[in-house]
């Protein structure tokens, strides 16, 4: 398929194996290969905010048993990236699947979907100057917090004061909260937290603790939350 202008896919999808001379924009859903295959571009890729990548990956060899899709000039991406195992493949931890290559690059997926696999094993997207691979590693998940310690500085008996703090699960696993502790006196979650509470790779939600003085002094605590991530407890 050869194109004198840019090749824009605005609805529908475009699927199946073979080479394409000229830019390609995909603003719908680039399917490389039919189950699976390899799309060659010539010339640049541009992949905006709307659109989608979608790989299967059923083996280890690029191009037959893992959709590839290469790009001799620039690859600009944005939107999302869908991954899902076929043909009842089970990848091995260190597997690693080159699914996109380019000359150089720009931006990066928003979005990514499929990458936690299941049976504690998940996809990590590397980044390279000229490619994209996924690599099978352990799946496991890890909570961190936006503040290791919260200052309420002086606040007046009888009043209250709240501070929040961004709770993220920066692991490959899905992590699981059951638990969240305050102490010293004067300081509770408000709202609390519905437990248990699922923190998917990459989500976040926000924890909010209200300072409440009954008398004069100086007051310290610790927020303190349980989960089975790794580095449980996670405490602030």
């Amino acid at each position: 398929l050869s194109a004198s202008g840019a090749i824009v896919i605005v609805g529908g999808s475009l699927s199946g194996s073979g080479n394409i001379i000229g830019n390609v924009t995909n603003q719908s859903q680039v399917n490389p290969g039919t189950t699976p295959g390899a799309i060659i571009i010539t010339g640049n890729y541009t992949q905006t905010a709307n659109g989608a990548l979608n790989i299967e990956v059923g083996g280890l060899a690029a191009g037959t048993q893992f959709d590839v899709l290469n790009v001799s000039g620039t690859a600009t991406l944005d939107g999302t990236l869908n991954v899902s195992l076929i043909n009842s493949f089970n990848p091995a931890v260190g597997n690693m699947f080159p699914f996109m290559s380019f000359a150089s690059s720009s931006g990066a997926f928003t979005t990514t979907n499929g990458l936690n696999i299941g049976g504690g094993k998940a996809f990590q997207l590397n980044t390279a100057s000229t490619s994209l691979t996924l690599e099978t590693v352990t799946a496991a998940a890890s909570l961190s917090a936006n503040h290791t310690s919260i200052d309420f500085g002086a606040v007046t008996v009888g009043s209250m004061v709240s501070q929040s703090t961004t709770v993220s699960n920066t692991g490959n696993a899905s992590a699981t909260i059951t638990a969240a502790n305050v102490t010293g006196t004067g300081f509770s979650i408000n709202p609390p937290l519905s437990l248990p509470l699922t923190l998917s790779p990459g989500q976040s939600t926000n924890v909010t603790v209200q300072f409440a003085p009954g008398a004069a002094g100086v007051v310290s605590g610790n927020l303190t939350l349980i989960s089975d991530a790794t580095n449980s407890p996670t405490i602030v």
